[in-house]
């Protein structure tokens, strides 16, 4: 996937915001609360890209050859895909989606509530 079309992808998502973040890693959260993916670039390049898995599909993700656990993440079962072709665009779309989700899901009722006054 391209870098553009990744980042147009991410910023459709219901709250979604980037900003550069630790260099110049492109950091995607909800409202600036909870991140849900991190795309490591140089330049316009996309290397690696981060995101929060669902618990019970991270052993098989990690698994995979160019899926790693994401470094300082992996306790909150995130997961680092660093070889384009370790998965489509398809379900790593919808990969994206289950982090956001995931995330969103976690968001406190205080958190839950500045969503609607934004």
């Amino acid at each position: 996937m391209q870098l553009e079309s990744l980042r147009r992808f991410l910023l459709s998502l219901p709250y979604a915001t980037v900003r550069r973040q630790w260099g110049d890693d492109l950091v995607f959260k909800i409202r600036e609360l909870r991140m849900f993916a991190v795309c490591s670039v140089d330049g316009a390049t996309l290397g690696r890209i981060s995101f929060k898995a669902e618990p019970a599909e991270f052993e098989e993700l990690i698994g995979r050859a160019g899926i790693i656990p994401a470094p300082y993440l992996q306790r909150a079962k995130w997961v680092a895909v660093t070889d384009p072709i370790a998965m489509d665009e398809s379900e790593l779309r919808e990969r994206l989606r289950t982090s956001h989700g995931l995330n969103l899901a976690k968001l406190t009722k205080r958190e839950r509530a500045s969503l609607g006054n934004a």
